[in-house]
């Protein structure tokens, strides 16, 4: 046998050997022999560079390195896309974010301007209702028809001559 690499026979034979000469030297070899095959067995022996392993499955003669930096290059390609269907979703979650911030806000604004006007509604028709009160009052008031504070709609409501005061009472008694 040849040099392989590292590995070297004894070759110092010839078919005109002796056998007591030759027969120590094919041990040594076979003993060589399996220590390598046993060391490549376990993968402590010599490696191969994938580039001289053949990968055979049937689909072509490729080695084991172009089939390795196949798939590095299949799963980066992968892993890529993966980040940009993330950043994608990303983009899209922030974006629908902001719409909805901006739709709460101009909702907001909307509800305060309806509670705005519904404040000034209710103000108008409170004064409105306080002034037909007033003119109710004036108007017993001036002609006379009021016997009593108690004929008014509630206590603490009284006229001293055509000056009229309301005071609010609380249920409590006190002087609103």
């Amino acid at each position: 046998m040849a040099n392989n690499q590292n590995h070297t026979l004894d070759e110092n034979y010839n078919g005109q050997t002796k056998l007591r000469r030759w027969w120590p030297i094919v041990r040594s070899n076979l003993a060589l022999l399996l220590s390598w095959f046993n060391a490549h067995i376990k993968g402590t022996g010599d490696k191969h560079i994938a580039a001289d392993v053949l990968y055979q499955d049937g689909s072509g003669n490729d080695t084991v390195k172009t089939r390795l930096d196949n798939e590095v290059t299949a799963r980066q390609k992968a892993d890529e896309t993966l980040q940009d269907n993330i950043d994608n979703e990303t983009d899209e979650r922030k974006k629908a974010d902001k719409d909805l911030d901006d739709k709460i806000k101009d909702e907001s604004q909307d509800l305060n301007y309806r509670i705005d006007d519904e404040i000034s509604d209710r103000k108008d028709a409170d004064n409105a209702l306080h002034d037909d009160l007033l003119e109710k009052i004036n108007t017993k008031a001036y002609k006379g028809t009021v016997g009593s504070i108690d004929e008014l709609f509630r206590p603490g409501i009284y006229y001293p001559d055509k000056d009229i005061t309301i005071t609010y009472i609380k249920p409590d008694g006190t002087e609103a």
